[in-house]
């Protein structure tokens, strides 16, 4: 197993911080990251998105319902008050977009992005494989607390 270096998780952590202060209009603060070994992440609402290449793994935006409605009302431009199949697909196009824009700066890395997959349940973890380094970036803003998870491995 190859390990990831932390440099290759802040293009990610620099694209959400982008999205959010373009499309969102406001400014997520990035808390420490911590390594995830095994443990997912518990929220109510992730957009989830594979890369494959010469990095494998994938990126995940995660919300609590609450804040998943606010970030969502902010990028769509009209009032959302239930997540439904079109609230969604705004998840999964908010990870699309941070993934797309990550990929530039890891440019050097011939690597895929999938499309994104959107999983809702209260309490829902999204776990990596055994052998994938993950992070768990909290970030705290105006609408909400939401994690960035990115786990990566170099094959």
């Amino acid at each position: 197993m190859k390990e990831i270096s932390v440099d290759l998780i802040q293009p990610f952590m620099l694209a959400t911080v982008e999205t959010f202060q373009k499309m969102l209009g406001t400014n997520p603060i990035a808390q420490q990251y911590t390594l995830n070994k095994g443990t997912g992440i518990a929220k109510d609402i992730s957009g989830v998105i594979g890369l494959t290449g010469d990095l494998l793994g994938s990126v995940s935006l995660s919300f609590p319902e609450e804040t998943a409605l606010k970030a969502l009302t902010a990028f769509i431009g009209v009032p959302i008050s239930t997540l439904d199949q079109d609230s969604m697909d705004a998840v999964g196009e908010l990870v699309n977009i941070i993934a797309g824009y990550a990929k530039k700066f890891i440019e050097d890395y011939s690597t895929v992005i999938s499309l994104p997959t959107v999983i809702k349940g209260k309490g829902l973890e999204v776990k990596e494989p055994a052998d994938v380094f993950s992070f768990r970036i909290p970030f705290k803003s105006a609408l909400g607390d939401f994690d960035l998870s990115v786990g990566l491995k170099k094959v």
